[in-house]
């Protein structure tokens, strides 16, 4: 439980070491994904003080329902609350935000009663609107005191390539597991550990998958469209090649070389503008709230090249096929046909 002196909330405590904490917000993986969430949304996170050692963040949704408008460096330049507050008054809304006291209230491993002061230096946005209005982030030790224990919960391992976090998972709990330790380990792509974060992913995974379809049917009939208007316009100058000797399938290999050496060319202007689309985007700063998450993240465009290669891969061949397709169908027709079709 949260308290402000006046009343309770039910609070979802999450303990940190205060040093890792300020080495992941300052990681540069993170700043270069979601930078919003090395800022808080008010104040610093508390290792930005090191004169407190029961500095805490909490998220806004609960902060608001404290009443506490102010954090710790806010409050300096007010006047100090009175020792009592007056909480059944209308003084007490301005009493409250006087300063950034929180009381963390919770039950012992022994079933004792047991309660920690805080100092409110951050509020933060939560991942999702239940956490908004019950989270509380406060260093491990603290959280400890409260607890009245030396022990932890859970450890959180953050790796450098999430690909092998099932093998590292497994591989812990084989080796804790041969030294008598019986512990569960989890991955962000486990269900039971992460429901929220799975089907959110699941979620954008399908629709990525259908929107990559869907360009992917645009892309082909486009290119073609665009190759058989290519060599209908050209019906003409088939028909003089024709006439000059060269065979169906000299012309058509022509122009499927011509295609396939086209096809790099477009790729590149491809990739340059969707880069420099990209760069624009993310350099504008533009913000949206989601569906499901407390607060607003920034709209960043992360290219891919594991998504961007098998269509850039595809696309020559579909190229040359397409213009072998057309290039075939015209060139079955007679020499005369082709001299004397109009091409406007």
């Amino acid at each position: 439980m949260a308290g402000n002196a006046c009343s309770t909330r039910p609070a979802q405590l999450v303990g940190v070491e205060v040093a890792e904490h300020k080495a992941l917000l300052s990681h540069p993986e993170l700043l270069a994904a979601s930078p919003e969430l090395a800022v808080p949304a008010r104040g610093q996170w508390p290792h930005a003080h090191p004169e407190l050692k029961n500095g805490i963040a909490l998220a806004a949704g609960l902060a608001t329902l404290l009443q506490k408008p102010n954090v710790y460096t806010d409050t300096r330049q007010l006047p100090p609350a009175p020792l009592v507050l007056a909480c059944d008054t209308p003084a007490a809304v301005t009493q409250l935000a006087a300063d950034a006291n929180i009381q963390v209230v919770g039950l012992t491993y022994d079933g004792s009663l047991n309660a920690v002061d805080g100092q409110m230096t951050a509020v933060f946005h939560a991942p999702d609107p239940q956490g908004e209005e019950a989270s509380l982030l406060m260093p491990l030790e603290l959280l400890q005191t409260l607890y009245a224990t030396d022990r932890v919960t859970y450890v959180a391992l953050l790796l450098r390539d999430h690909r092998q976090a099932k093998a590292v998972a497994a591989d812990l709990k084989a080796q804790l597991g041969a030294a008598g330790s019986k512990v569960d380990t989890w991955t962000f792509q486990d269900n039971e550990w992460a429901p929220y974060y799975v089907g959110t992913i699941a979620f954008i995974g399908s629709m990525v998958g259908f929107v990559t379809l869907l360009v992917s049917v645009v892309l082909v009939l486009t290119v073609a469209g665009a190759m058989t208007l290519a060599i209908l316009e050209r019906t003409r100058e088939l028909g003089t090649w024709r006439a000059l000797g060269f065979e169906r399938s000299h012309l058509s290999g022509l122009l499927v070389r011509e295609s396939v050496l086209l096809s790099p060319l477009g790729l590149a202007t491809g990739l340059a503008m969707g880069l420099g689309v990209a760069a624009a985007v993310n350099a504008s700063g533009q913000r949206f709230s989601p569906p499901g998450v407390a607060g607003s993240i920034q709209l960043l465009i992360t290219p891919s090249a594991l998504s961007c290669a098998p269509q850039a891969m595809l696309l020559p061949p579909g190229v040359a096929l397409a213009t072998w397709w057309v290039a075939r169908g015209q060139l079955r027709k007679k020499t005369v046909d082709l001299l004397t079709t109009p091409t406007n």
